[in-house]
């Protein structure tokens, strides 16, 4: 979760995505960390 949330963070700070997009990318964001990573 933290690698995660730097990863998040970054993507912020540069301008590459903006906050409403952000729920998206956070979960491509989990799969490319974990493939098998799930909501349940």
């Amino acid at each position: 979760m933290l690698f995660l949330f730097w990863q998040i963070n970054f993507l912020l700070l540069s301008g590459a995505t903006n906050a409403n997009g952000m729920y998206l990318e956070a979960s491509e964001l989990a799969k490319s960390i974990d493939p098998n990573w799930g909501y349940k």
